[in-house]
């Protein structure tokens, strides 16, 4: 599954979320028109740079779409649960921590960078966890929201 991990689950930065999908979007869909209106003036082209051309704008208009999706997703159907933190892990290319939360019975679990959050309890920290209804595998740890401190 495509995602971004330099996002977080504040507002500022689901919006961010949504206008870079969405510049994704038009990226993608301008390139692939452009290479649709070559390919048709010249049919010899749809093997050449042009067919790829007009794959990877699609692939992009694909992937800027869902994305854009997702963080709309976050910011507008979503709810929070409370999570723990169980230790230290890679999260991408960052140091994280690893977190554990059930929603709708089902327990899921899922990796956050520290994003300049002081204080954080690596193992056993209770912290909100925004879930987006729409898929709840994907649950966003916010550790500048403590539970029960």
């Amino acid at each position: 599954m495509f995602t971004i991990l330099l996002l977080g689950s504040d507002v500022t930065s689901l919006k961010l979320g949504i206008v870079f999908g969405l510049i994704m979007v038009m990226v993608g869909s301008g390139m692939a028109a452009s290479m649709a209106v070559e390919i048709y003036s010249d049919r010899q082209k749809l093997l050449g740079r042009a067919g790829v051309a007009l794959i990877v704008g699609l692939g992009l208009t694909y992937f800027g779409f869902r994305i854009a999706n997702r963080e709309y997703g976050f910011l507008t159907d979503f709810t929070f649960v409370e999570g723990q933190t169980l230790g230290k892990q890679r999260c991408g290319k960052n140091m994280g921590v690893q977190f554990e939360y059930a929603y709708d019975g089902q327990r899921y679990t899922g990796c956050t960078s520290f994003g300049g959050a002081d204080q954080v309890k690596i193992n056993g920290g209770r912290y909100l966890v925004r879930v987006w209804k729409g898929d709840p595998a994907g649950g966003r740890m916010d550790l500048e929201r403590p539970v029960g401190h």
